[in-house]
């Protein structure tokens, strides 16, 4: 970019911000007075929609910031607000020359929460640069970590949706019912809203019966029967599911046969003089059926001095070896 902004006094430049809701509409903003369109979106003149100053840093902590304004834009409706639209919402913000069409990109993130004051909003937002305090490192688990269809599981997830019909729906219980679909499959599935009010929400099926499914997200006012809908199969995470009904074993991103840490911390041993390795003790050991590791078993007073453990060479030698070279140790010891 060759544009250099607010090298003068007068500048030809305003402030620009998107918003990649995840529903898949996307917004554009500008503190211009009159529509601009640049990198193929328009950016809808909202002189009442401010940021706040952002704060860039040279470090790898997160530069939070924020962005208001009045419940007075056509493109921001409370009811979208109320449902959760805008959550997780991509931010991108900058500033344009409105005369020549050049752009600068000076933040990008994500909100982090929407609060509503009276006829008034207010989003939090939260840098790209949050991600590098995340572990990136997976910790160990039974269960499958990767997502149902997504990155690691390696499903081509059009095998795996249907779209059907609404027969029924219930706003009170979260309850919608369907119809020619084998509902059992969708337990801890997905359903995506293709028509109605909620049209590009998400929500998880959290319970069956029949052809009754229970959603985790409200169901909107004003669905009704013959509204579309579609429904993503639902995986319970488990090895003997990934390798019977899926037969992806192989992507199972999990430890289904590590032991778990309390298993190991029940493993306590004694030893025992009448044998060559040592046993288990009573009690809680015995519901663990993993083998023993053997410890090197201690020899007795009878044996010969070269197999003696060191600590008997030494026992008598005390003080007259310390400080000594190991020849000279071995010149001292004491059996």
């Amino acid at each position: 970019m060759s544009r250099t902004f607010f090298s003068g006094a007068l500048d030809t430049a305003a402030h620009w911000w998107r918003v990649f809701r995840s529903d898949g509409i996307t917004l554009g903003f500008t503190t211009h007075d009159r529509d601009l369109w640049f990198g193929g979106i328009r950016h809808r003149a909202a002189p009442g929609m401010v940021p706040s100053a952002i704060r860039l840093t040279a470090g790898f902590e997160d530069d939070p910031s924020d962005i208001a304004g009045a419940l007075s834009h056509d493109a921001i409706r409370e009811e979208d607000l109320a449902s959760g639209r805008y959550d997780a919402a991509r931010i991108e913000t900058g500033v344009v020359d409105w005369q020549a069409g050049e752009t600068m990109t000076l933040y990008a993130g994500t909100v982090a929460a929407v609060t509503r004051e009276a006829a008034a909003f207010r989003g939090e937002l939260v840098s790209d640069k949050a991600r590098l305090a995340a572990d990136t490192v997976p910790l160990t688990s039974p269960s499958c970590r990767a997502r149902f269809c997504g990155p690691g599981c390696a499903l081509n997830p059009q095998f795996h949706e249907r779209r059907v019909r609404l027969v029924s729906a219930d706003p009170d219980s979260r309850t919608v019912t369907i119809a020619d679909a084998p509902s059992a499959l969708y337990l801890h599935g997905e359903l995506r809203w293709l028509d109605g009010p909620a049209t590009g929400l998400t929500a998880r099926i959290i319970g069956v019966d029949g052809n009754a499914l229970t959603l985790s997200e409200p169901v909107a006012q004003g669905t009704a029967p013959g509204m579309r809908v579609r429904l993503r199969e639902g995986c319970d995470k488990t090895i003997a599911t990934c390798s019977a009904r899926f037969g992806n074993a192989l992507n199972f991103q999990g430890e289904p046969f590590l032991p778990a840490t309390t298993c190991w911390r029940n493993i306590r041993c004694r030893g025992d003089a009448g044998s060559r390795g040592f046993r288990p003790r009573s009690g809680g050991a015995r519901r663990c059926a993993l083998p023993v590791a053997r410890p090197r078993p201690q020899h007795r007073a009878g044996l010969c001095r070269a197999r003696r453990p060191r600590a008997r060479r030494y026992r008598r030698a005390g003080a007259v070896s310390r400080g000594l070279s190991p020849a000279q140790r071995r010149d001292h010891r004491v059996v």
